[in-house]
């Protein structure tokens, strides 16, 4: 099964064109040269016009077969009304209860993972048996912000997964707006 995760945070470092246009670094040679031009293009797409080139079209279309190939999940009535948090953290117990105190409260949240890499440290006490019963600690062995990837719950109760850190705190609406 194809697992849907959906990240609050992209790992994109910026770039200035020519013309002071930010670009990234996954931007395409072509797509350099047109934001260096001055023209509005950003994978293969031109902004103002919305047409596509063929060679992106081609590559977006291969990747929706293989997508496809693979075999979708079909959606589970929860999947229409909950998700799953996972929480990156690191030696900030007290913002990590914080951020926990508030997500649980979120009518969308199903369960909240804490990735805890602190082979030094245990959890505390109060993020080991949450109040809201909606937390589960997954203890990983390598401390890497990469972990929030590999998910050791066997049990995730929903495809739609929110990646964010200890110390991000959003308002349920915002967050319930991003699934449904």
């Amino acid at each position: 099964s194809l697992l849907l995760v959906v990240h609050t945070i992209l790992f994109r470092t910026a770039f200035t064109s020519s013309t002071g246009q930010d670009i990234g670094p996954d931007t395409s040679p072509h797509d350099r040269n047109a934001v260096n031009e001055g023209l509005n293009v950003v994978d293969g797409v031109d902004t103002a016009s919305g047409s596509i080139d063929n060679d992106s079209l081609a590559m977006y279309e291969d990747q929706l077969v293989r997508a496809m190939a693979m075999g979708l999940t079909e959606l589970a009535p929860i999947d229409r009304e909950k998700f799953t948090i996972r929480i990156n953290t690191w030696r900030r117990n007290e913002q990590l209860v914080v951020s926990l105190n508030h997500h649980s409260k979120c009518e969308g949240v199903a369960q909240i993972q804490v990735i805890w890499c602190d082979s030094d440290n245990e959890p505390p006490d109060e993020v080991l048996n949450h109040s809201s019963g909606k937390v589960v600690v997954e203890r990983h062995s390598i401390n890497s912000l990469n972990e929030r990837f590999h998910i050791l719950t066997e049990d995730t109760p929903t495809l739609g997964i929110l990646s964010m850190d200890d110390d991000v705190l959003r308002p349920c609406d915002a967050i319930d707006a991003g699934f449904f």
